[in-house]
């Protein structure tokens, strides 16, 4: 589904709907830390049947995606269940399993052949040439602990799924009406003049006193002066280079590699090649005639004013040439003028000046170069087994240290940390702890509990809880200079409405904002062509009181924002003109009907769903997600 929309999100207007579809079909958190004992579907469609546990998984790693989306932003439980995105992802879960009973209805499925071409197409899977590598293929599968079967079953359910919303998008049309008012909406242009009052160029006539200090840090230290709950922890990480002492290459070993990849150790023949080029075939035998190897070059540059950079080809290998061209020139005898060779371009006289032959490196030369690559090689395979080795040690109920001595890996120690990732002195972490999921997971066990082994940076890493330390108050002294500050910027945004005021009602009276702007030492604000979607260096809530305010100065407005006041007069109101602007309108219509196409879609899902039968258990997904509430 998510693909369907991403050519909306291409452009203005789409990127608005796109976060807001986002939003809607991405969100959520959680691991339930009281399993239900509900063994049932709570989402059950046709015969498709959903799980609490599966639901739960669901929800939890959609919200770590956005969490990464956002920079690491931390979203609670209960944030996530205030904002309704539990049942965004239900509503979500249920429409992929109507589609999934609408297909099979339909028989809509992709070929092998598709899902090949798929892969074989995806830029993640090619090389520097944009040729399919297998091994970055494979890579990916053993990353993603996934098998190829389970990698094109996926691939087939989700080609057949855009098949069939394709199918329904094709039938949408946008009526030029509702195109004329979506164009005329986001291409009305404004000019506008203004000033803008900065909170901290407002100076105050006193310092706060004690008794106003002590008045803030009662009233804001539960809400501003809270240190986080921190928690110590040890883990253990799997990398590439720390198992590269575990596995051991031998001679024989290097000696095999060499005979089984022998031709990736050899030089290729080079051939010295000039060219003569012509547009008909005459014209190239008649030249034919007269060319010798001895005044090839000079008649190509004197009779057929042909440029240096066009005559000489230099060294050339088969493979850096055409099909037509390499045959040729790797048949041709030394010093030999041959053709004409036809080509798509015309027809060309070669003549090969020198021959290098190919040369095979010996084994004693790349001998280094075969160890380090089987060393990598093998290091993945090590990684992959001592990956699972770890995952059963921690399933036999043994702990971290445990697991390191068996595994000879060092077990290394986090004293306090944030579940952002922040240290009690402030820093970050870094490196492979710094993972938004091993945290986020790791502030849902108990002292003792150790977190599933994930993917992060370079390898694997899993945790293990030492400690908790629980959330706390910074002293009265600690934030003394952050408390004067919240009161200076106080004191300073209560003078600010006066003083928009006065300068209104001057302005009012015959003065002017850019005069009043040049008085005060205000920044002026000039823009003749404000939209709604492009406000140019304005915040949002300025941009639409504009579209909202009269012209004029008894049109005058102000609007308070976190840096300061903006107070605005609309000039003068510009209408596009539709008809002279061709791609702005095939834009807004692409828009238009892809967003009536989702319509369709959902409309589409709401009938097929009345004849499959659908059912959600509110009432055990409330009970069971309600543990969140009370956090």
């Amino acid at each position: 589904m998510i693909q369907f929309f991403i050519k909306i999100a291409n452009n203005v207007i789409g990127k608005i709907i796109f976060v807001a579809l986002l939003l809607g079909m991405c969100l959520g958190y959680g691991v339930l830390s009281r399993q239900s004992s509900f063994s049932g579907g709570v989402i059950n469609v046709g015969g498709q049947s959903l799980s609490l546990k599966q639901l739960d998984t669901v929800f939890r790693k959609e919200t770590q995606k956005l969490s990464s989306l956002m920079g690491g932003q931390y979203i609670s439980p209960k944030q996530a269940l205030e904002m309704g995105l539990l049942n965004n992802i239900i509503t979500q879960q249920k429409n992929e399993m109507i589609l999934s009973e609408i297909k099979d209805e339909l028989g809509l499925t992709a070929t092998n052949a598709a899902v090949q071409k798929y892969v074989e197409n995806n830029p993640a899977f090619a090389d520097v040439n944009g040729k399919f590598d297998r091994n970055l293929f494979l890579a990916y599968l053993r990353q993603n602990r996934m098998s190829e079967s389970e990698l094109a079953s996926k691939l087939r359910g989700e080609l057949s799924t855009r098949h069939l919303v394709h199918a329904v998008q094709g039938v949408a049309y946008a009526p030029e009406v509702m195109v004329e008012q979506a164009y005329n909406y986001s291409n009305e242009t404004r000019q506008v003049i203004g000033l803008f009052i900065e909170t901290d160029k407002i100076r105050l006539d006193k310092e706060p006193t004690e008794e106003d200090l002590r008045g803030y840090y009662e009233a804001y230290a539960t809400e501003r002066f809270m240190t986080p709950e921190y928690r110590a922890f040890s883990y253990l990480l799997l990398t590439p280079d720390a198992l590269l002492g575990h596995v051991q290459v031998s001679e024989s070993d290097v000696d095999a590699v060499y005979e089984e990849r022998k031709s990736q150790f050899e030089t290729p023949e080079k051939r010295l090649v000039s060219q003569m080029y012509f547009k008909d075939e005459e014209s190239a035998n008649q030249m034919k005639s007269r060319a010798t190897p001895d005044n090839f070059d000079e008649l190509a540059a004197t009779e057929l004013k042909q440029t240096p950079d066009i005559t000489n080809f230099g060294y050339v290998t088969a493979n850096g040439l055409t099909e037509e061209l390499s045959e040729a020139v790797f048949k041709a005898p030394p010093k030999t003028v041959i053709g004409p060779v036809a080509t798509q371009n015309g027809f060309h006289l070669i003549l090969v000046k020198e021959v290098q032959a190919a040369q095979q490196q010996p084994v004693t030369a790349v001998r280094d170069q075969i160890k380090k690559q089987l060393a990598q090689e093998k290091v993945y395979d090590k990684m992959e087994g001592m990956t699972r080795r770890l995952e059963d040690i921690l399933g036999e109920g043994k702990s971290l240290s445990d697991a390191a001595k068996e595994l000879k890996l060092p077990l290394q120690k986090v004293p306090a940390a944030s579940i952002a990732g922040i240290r009690p002195n402030g820093q970050e972490l870094t490196g492979d702890v710094a993972n938004t999921e091993l945290l986020q997971n790791l502030f849902t066990l108990k002292v003792g509990e150790s977190t599933p082994v994930f993917e992060s940076g370079k390898g694997v890493v899993v945790a293990e809880l030492l400690e908790i330390i629980p959330v706390g108050t910074k002293s009265f002294e600690e934030v003394r200079p952050e408390l004067a500050q919240i009161w200076t910027r106080d004191q300073q945004k209560e003078k600010l409405k006066p003083l928009a005021d006065t300068i209104i009602e001057r302005v009012r009276n015959g003065s002017s904002l850019s005069a009043q702007a040049t008085f005060n030492n205000f920044q002026l604000i000039q823009d003749s062509k404000l939209t709604r979607l492009q406000g140019g260096n304005l915040p949002m809530p300025v941009v639409q009181a504009v579209f909202n305010q009269k012209q004029g100065v008894e049109g005058l407005t102000q609007t308070p924002t976190e840096k300061g006041i903006y107070i605005t007069q609309l000039n003068y109101v510009s209408h596009p003109a539709m008809d002279k602007d061709k791609a702005g309108t095939k834009e807004i219509t692409d828009n238009t009907q892809a967003l009536i196409g989702a319509e369709l879609l959902s409309d589409v899902v709401g009938s097929y769903a009345a004849d499959i039968g659908v059912s959600v258990n509110e009432q055990e997904i409330d009970r069971a997600f309600s543990v969140y509430k009370n956090e």
